[in-house]
């Protein structure tokens, strides 16, 4: 962001990012300081954050699903503030991947249940969950939580692939919650998801193997 004083050459700058804006209800403010002057000596410092910018954004797309083309391109343009959010949280919790996933399915921010990209970042917590610490009971708990609020926020086929996926990821951690979301993704109408996912759940063998698969 530039700002160009009136009836001067002068010009201040400012990087657009969580840290640095203050959400005012439907709006916004942001504060450029007047040491931060658009001049050649400010050059190195905001090629840094050019290239810092490009690392959330490819840090966003990385983390989307791949149910829906491009949705990572979706939601940056339904909001922007809301998914450069989510990538800085994302990004900068990769090595607490447990705690960072959990942190916001156990109490969602008002900025994202807010979003008009609300079941987009959900989608993208539940793939960040399932990619870092999706194979400890934890990482299974938040992912699975992240995709019904997915659901619960989507429609349709969008919301009954979410709900499958959170059937797909809870099976081992809890499999009667895991088959009655792959349940009601099979009544929604997605039976070869919730027929794969079944097919992981713990059956009444004793030795613990998987029923077969449905034909």
């Amino acid at each position: 962001m530039i700002l160009v004083k009136a009836n001067s050459t002068a010009a201040y700058w400012q990087v657009i990012t969580t840290q640095t804006v203050r959400e005012t209800g439907d709006s916004f403010t942001v504060t450029v300081p007047a040491s931060q002057e658009f001049a050649a000596a400010a050059r190195n410092q905001l090629e840094t954050i050019a290239a810092r910018q490009a690392t959330w954004c490819a840090c966003l797309r990385r983390t989307w699903p791949a149910c829906r083309p491009r949705q990572g391109d979706i939601a940056l343009a339904a909001d922007r503030l809301g998914a450069a959010r989510l990538a800085d949280r994302l990004a900068a919790g990769r090595f607490h991947a447990m705690t960072t996933s959990a942190s916001l399915t156990d109490r969602p921010p008002s900025w994202i249940i807010g979003s008009p990209a609300v079941a987009d970042l959900w989608l993208a917590i539940a793939r960040y969950a399932s990619e870092h610490c999706g194979s400890r009971a934890g990482g299974e708990l938040a992912a699975s939580a992240a995709f019904i609020f997915a659901a619960e926020t989507s429609t349709g086929e969008r919301s009954a692939r979410a709900r499958a996926a959170a059937g797909m990821v809870l099976a081992r951690a809890n499999p009667a919650r895991a088959r009655a979301y792959l349940d009601e993704a099979r009544a929604a109408g997605q039976i070869l998801l919730a027929d794969a996912g079944a097919a992981t759940l713990p059956g009444d063998d004793p030795d613990g193997r998987p029923p077969p698969i449905p034909e």
